[in-house]
């Protein structure tokens, strides 16, 4: 009985000491503005703060799920080719770029979109005791966390249009000029 207690006890505090490991993700930028039916993105920076455990990258998502008024969101580093692995206390630091496809994740605003959407951007990973790229890895042996989660606040914006933004210039300088010239008419009593 008293084995079993003490095995118990000892998986609960492996859970626990599992649990408090955790990936620190930082954004940049953390808002990000495009006009409406453009495509804009996030680099990111990430940090395995875990000192035994290799970091495997799963995927990514914007949350809370976007309104498809608003716009998509698109995995970028979740959707490689090759694995995205950071070994114990490194940090891998990447800026999002259209062309090669880099950073985590972009945004596309929809043609009707307005204002600004918040969340978070949601990166999804599991931790492994060995190296998922060595030669002795064992997926089902070196598993000490198949689904953990980083998190960082973010926004995309809906950004006026050019036209838009030169309509408005133009109407304010249209009411700026009216007001100018009411002022230099004498008022009559």
């Amino acid at each position: 009985m008293k084995n079993n207690f003490k095995f118990l006890c000892a998986a609960a505090a492996t859970l626990l000491a599992t649990a408090t490991q955790a990936a620190v993700l930082t954004l940049s930028p953390a808002g990000i503005g495009a006009e409406p039916g453009q495509t804009t993105g996030w680099g990111f920076s990430l940090f395995n703060d875990d000192a035994s455990n290799y970091l495997l990258v799963t995927g990514s998502e914007f949350a809370p799920g976007v309104p498809s008024a608003f716009g998509s969101y698109t995995d970028l580093l979740g959707a490689r080719a090759d694995w995205v692995i950071l070994a114990p206390l490194a940090t891998l630091a990447e800026a999002y770029d259209a062309v090669l496809r880099t950073g985590i994740g972009e945004f596309s605003v929809a043609p009707s979109a307005d204002g600004t959407l918040d969340g978070q951007v949601l990166l999804h990973y599991a931790l492994f005791s060995a190296d998922p790229n060595g030669p002795t890895f064992d997926p089902d042996q070196n598993l000490v966390n198949p689904d953990a989660t980083a998190a960082a606040r973010a926004s995309a914006t809906a950004l006026p249009e050019p036209g838009t933004l030169s309509l408005l210039g133009i109407a304010g300088a249209g009411l700026l000029a009216l007001r100018r010239r009411q002022a230099r008419q004498p008022r009559n009593a």
